[in-house]
């Protein structure tokens, strides 16, 4: 069973790198939504063969919506893989 990690970020350059890589050996996929960084978190995310970055578009702090985004993207790639 595959085993990915989801996460939403925002401004999170000041910890993103190190929180991928201490999580990377634990799962086969990070899937990361970004929502309008501007600080280069999504530029960090990108750099990681292991992420899937999304970019989460909406301006407004939706936390159903983002969980949503991440969790419809494994269902759609992964079927039944475990989620954290």
């Amino acid at each position: 069973m595959m085993r990915f990690l989801i996460t939403p970020i925002k401004n999170e350059a000041h910890l993103l790198d190190a929180f991928i890589r201490h999580h990377a050996p634990l799962f086969e996929k990070i899937i990361i939504s970004d929502q309008n960084s501007t600080d280069g978190s999504w530029e960090i995310a990108n750099s990681h063969s292991n992420v899937l970055a999304l970019r989460n578009e909406s301006f407004a702090f939706n936390e159903h919506g983002r969980r949503e985004m991440l969790l419809e993207e494994v269902r759609r790639s992964h079927p039944g893989a475990l989620v954290m």
